[in-house]
């Protein structure tokens, strides 16, 4: 899957993983700021489809910790 850049605010979207269960979808991506002293954000947007619309959306994201105890990182 390509990332999609976003040129305005020089900002770039990976998505990572996309989940779906009925008429719920979940995607989880990384936000990369062009800015090398920006650090880099996991988000999670969580849509809810009425038909072929989005009828509500959530999301919550974070910046992703330089040094996770965790070996794999956000993702």
């Amino acid at each position: 899957m390509q990332p999609c850049t976003r040129e305005e605010d020089n900002r770039v979207l990976d998505v990572a993983r996309v989940i779906d269960d009925g008429d719920l979808v979940a995607v989880h991506s990384r936000v990369t700021r062009q800015d090398p002293a920006a650090q880099q954000i996991a988000a999670v947007h969580i849509f809810r489809f009425e038909g072929d619309r989005i009828a509500e959306l959530w999301d919550v994201a974070q910046e992703v910790p330089k040094d996770s105890p965790n070996r794999n990182g956000a993702f």
